[in-house]
């Protein structure tokens, strides 16, 4: 899939967010700064969370506690 841009890339992930319902897991391919990490922060954002959503590059796993579920966001590049 294509995205236009970060703004797209963005938008892409609040809307299937909006559309996704626990238990799932998406699985997201692709080269180093493809986009990855701002399609989960759309994702992670449009399901209520305010703080920092950072790519787990180095820390592998980062974790957001929300009101409806509980959402892991890994890197398993290596």
């Amino acid at each position: 899939m294509y995205l236009e841009n970060d703004t797209s890339t963005l938008e892409f992930g609040a809307s299937l967010a909006h559309l996704s319902h626990p238990p799932l897991v998406i699985y997201l391919r692709g080269d180093l700064g493809t986009g990855k990490t701002t399609f989960a922060r759309g994702f992670i954002r449009a399901l209520g969370h305010s703080g920092r959503v950072k790519s787990p590059t180095f820390s592998l796993q980062e974790s957001y506690v929300l009101e409806q579920a509980t959402l892991f966001h890994f890197d398993l590049y290596r």
